[in-house]
């Protein structure tokens, strides 16, 4: 069984299971008590709590973007457009990755592979080329 505790005050919870069977006969386990304690790790309730907090971050190391137009007329590149460059990055835990936009007139998107290692500035993989993400709405 498991239980969302975001659901339940924090402090001391008294449990129980009860069974049933297909006869109607019913009983119930002996008591434990567990304790609650959600926390949000930047103080607040979840739906207020900082997401994010300086405090929290380190630099351990930077790539570059791809060079390339990956797709699209500017790529990631800002030259000759008043240095705009990327915008909005978003993490992908589960590909170790980022989206990324490219540069704001063409309003595209990519995902880049976040390389294993930091040394030496190495620059991420296109895992895909800019596209457009409302395209086919």
């Amino acid at each position: 069984m498991t239980w969302n505790t975001t659901t339940a005050a924090n402090g001391a919870h008294t449990l129980a299971a009860r069974v049933r069977d297909v006869a109607g006969n019913s009983a119930t386990s002996v008591t434990i008590t567990v304790t609650v304690s959600n926390t949000t790790g930047g103080g607040g309730t979840p739906s207020t709590a900082p997401r994010l907090t300086q405090s929290s971050l380190s630099f351990i190391g930077s790539f570059r973007v791809p060079s390339t137009a990956l797709g699209s007329t500017y790529g990631f590149n800002a030259a000759g457009t008043g240095g705009i460059g990327t915008y909005a990055m978003v993490f992908n835990p589960a590909r170790n990755s980022l989206f990324l936009g490219g540069h704001p007139h063409e309003q595209r998107v990519a995902e880049l592979a976040i390389p294993a290692s930091l040394s030496g500035t190495p620059t991420a993989t296109a895992l895909t080329n800019l596209f457009d993400p409302l395209e086919g709405r």
